[in-house]
């Protein structure tokens, strides 16, 4: 990895901008491989508009089956950190309203896991603006706060879809990102992100909330989803999950309280749910033994 000089006396903006980039290789990450921590993960599926066309994307497969409108999935996972940037998940609780108990646009999934500091965030897609090999594709713009942050506003020299528009707020002194928004399209996704990284240690490194809202847009289909992840969460036990159903126990442990639109959906479902249910029981009591 490559670290850019500091070179004598220099323009403030430009050391800011260097601070930046050699955050990354100053921070101690042998704590990180095996450390164990809880993530939640919610997201809603807004299909605006639904043709054949979204039969043949096999990430949107079940909702173009699915006779809603919109659909909400929410996840609590166990993390083991094998890297920044590598992990292994394991599911405590899973619910979801889309048919058939399927996840739908799993490519964007990966958006929620920022490795904000790799030379490309998502996988090899998207290059970072915060890593020193990619200063040669964007411009940087800074401006000193008075709280000892400074904003870093950035764009692209080029235009190409794997690069990004946005800004962040750091720490001044070190040139830590402590949160930072990204807006772009790539693979047929218009995206925008925002994130709130960790504080310290091999933490600062990785986000511990992230929003993302993004329009999918495919021959005429278009759906548009709001998503957000939050991490470093507390194990869960198994007395902290009371309830008869895993919407129950979901409410028991979510970390962040639903909107109304959210709510509004998972409660159509379940009633939707308890209907069905209801109608079946009757045609069983109905049926001639």
């Amino acid at each position: 990895m490559h670290f850019l000089p500091s070179m004598g006396v220099e323009r403030p903006d430009l050391s800011m901008v260097k601070r930046i980039l050699n955050y990354a290789q100053h921070v101690d990450t042998t704590g990180c491989y095996g450390t164990t921590t809880y993530a939640y993960t919610k997201y809603t599926l807004n299909v605006s508009r639904r043709n054949a066309a979204l039969l043949v994307v096999p990430s949107m497969y079940a909702i173009a089956h699915g006779k809603r409108r919109k659909y909400i999935t929410e996840t609590y996972e166990k993390v083991c950190l094998k890297g920044i940037g590598k992990y292994e998940t394991r599911k405590v609780l899973d619910i979801t309203t889309i048919p058939h108990r399927r996840h739908s646009m799993t490519t964007v999934l990966k958006y929620m896991t920022p490795d904000l500091y790799h030379e490309t965030i998502i996988e090899n897609s998207i290059f970072s603006p915060f890593h020193v090999n990619n200063i040669r594709f964007y411009k940087y713009y800074v401006t000193f706060l008075s709280n000892g942050t400074a904003r870093v506003a950035f764009k692209p020299k080029y235009t190409n879809t794997q690069l990004v528009v946005g800004q962040a707020i750091v720490n001044a002194a070190d040139g830590r990102v402590i949160s930072a928004t990204l807006s772009g399209e790539y693979d047929m996704i218009r995206f925008n992100m925002n994130l709130y990284m960790g504080e310290k240690g091999f933490r600062s490194l990785l986000p511990k909330d992230v929003r993302l809202f993004c329009n999918f847009s495919f021959m005429g289909s278009r759906t548009k989803g709001s998503f957000r992840a939050v991490y470093n969460l507390p194990e869960i036990k198994p007395e902290d999950m009371a309830g008869e159903s895993d919407a129950e126990r979901m409410e028991q442990i979510r970390p962040v309280a639903l909107n109304m639109e959210e709510t509004a959906i998972l409660s159509t479902y379940e009633e939707d749910m308890r209907n069905s249910r209801a109608a079946q029981d009757s045609i069983k009591s109905n049926t001639p033994k």
